[in-house]
């Protein structure tokens, strides 16, 4: 199933920079899994989050102040 959806998602590289910023994220939201780090930022009002832990997502959603559905999957 990700297989197929892997040519809509965007890809990103994380620098230095992000990296530090995933930290700060991490450590604001008490959360430690990197991966959803690097996808909070990248969220934006509305979007949609398939997650298998919605919990996390949404603890980083919440610190960065950013109202977006998160489901299940």
């Amino acid at each position: 199933e990700l297989a197929r959806q892997l040519p809509a998602i965007g890809e990103r590289a994380v620098d230095p920079d992000a990296a530090r910023a995933i930290g700060v994220l991490l450590g604001a939201s008490g959360t430690t899994d990197v991966v959803d780090g690097h996808v909070a930022p990248r969220c934006s009002p509305g979007d949609a989050v398939l997650t298998s832990d919605p919990e996390d997502i949404g603890r980083l959603l919440d610190v960065r102040g950013v109202q977006a559905v998160v489901e299940r999957v």
